[in-house]
């Protein structure tokens, strides 16, 4: 008996004792535990909300809470525009009290270009450039508000994928805009980002799919282009890949001509493309308009037999 009583007691301290420590939370704690809730990919919403109104209880006014409030208003709103204007209204009360607080004016920039309001977004981007220049928020968001037609993103992108951001959306939104934008241009930058945005959606056929005519177009890798539209065939059979396989084969062979390899060597290469597509009739015509597989569109044109017309395919 009195070892049960002696169980309780003790079972009631520790209660007790836990119940202490979650009321000796600061308002910066529990602003952070919001934050931290928000940022991941299922929110606990009661959650978030409890550590908020805790946070403002101990600390009216207290900015990092406020944003975190602005946050969840546009989440559970949907970003509809109602919520987007009363987030934003809480924005301004967290810059009033804190013109300091780098964040407050982050939110406000994106805020502001949902609402299409972009000189504002400009003016808050800009603020957030002093306060904040480093935060993953501010390189992403202000990236997508340069691309837009006010600024160079790029920069931007790739000090956001650099700054450790594990957000794996917006991480893929950078590679990705990073891959196209470097596409033509560098192929080692074009590869690099390639090489995030799959590691991010492996199962994303289209993704190798697209990549496998960039290269052949831009870089005249028949190879790689093969590898990566194999890829994306045995992932999902849909026609782009097809497609491509057939440029790539096709591609293989007319370079060889063109470099005068052995007779028999091209011959080999002009079957397996035969063979894979009769007629040649798979290769999309749109890539053979790009000016460096003009040889490729000139070599199939002389052998393309009456009754071979390209399928629509681009």
């Amino acid at each position: 008996m009195r070892r049960t009583i002696a169980f309780i007691a003790c079972l009631a301290f520790m209660l007790q004792g836990a119940s202490l420590a979650a009321d000796e939370a600061t308002a910066e704690q529990l602003a952070a535990r919001a934050k931290e809730i928000l940022d991941q990919r299922s929110p606990d919403f009661d959650k978030a909300r409890a550590a908020i109104d805790e946070a403002l209880k101990k600390h009216p006014g207290y900015s990092p809470a406020l944003v975190q409030k602005a946050r969840l208003v546009m989440i559970l709103g949907g970003e509809s525009e109602d919520s987007l204007k009363e987030a934003e209204l809480v924005l301004q009360g967290a810059r009033n009290l804190d013109f300091n607080y780098g964040p407050a004016y982050i939110w406000q920039g994106y805020v502001y270009m949902k609402l299409d309001r972009m000189a504002d977004a400009g003016q808050a981007f800009f603020r957030a450039s002093k306060l904040a220049p480093d935060d993953p928020l501010f390189l992403f968001y202000n990236a997508k508000y340069f691309a837009k037609g006010y600024g160079d993103p790029i920069p931007y992108y790739e000090r956001y994928l650099a700054s450790g951001d594990k957000d794996p959306g917006r991480r893929f939104d950078a590679a990705y805009a990073l891959m196209e934008h470097y596409v033509g241009q560098d192929r080692a930058k074009a590869d690099a980002a390639f090489a995030q945005v799959v590691a991010i959606a492996p199962n994303n056929a289209a993704l190798y799919g697209d990549y496998a005519r960039d290269v052949m177009i831009h870089w005249v890798d028949f190879d790689q282009g093969e590898r990566l539209a194999r890829k994306a065939l045995s992932m999902r059979d849909y026609p782009h890949a097809r497609q491509s396989i057939s440029l790539a084969l096709y591609g293989r062979w007319a370079d060889a001509k063109r470099r005068g390899l052995p007779a028999s060597e091209v011959a080999a290469l002009y079957e397996a493309a035969s063979r894979n597509d009769p007629g040649a009739r798979m290769v999309p015509s749109c890539a053979l308009e790009a000016p460096k597989l003009r040889f490729v569109s000139e070599a199939i044109e002389k052998i393309r037999q009456p009754g071979t017309e390209p399928e629509l395919n681009c």
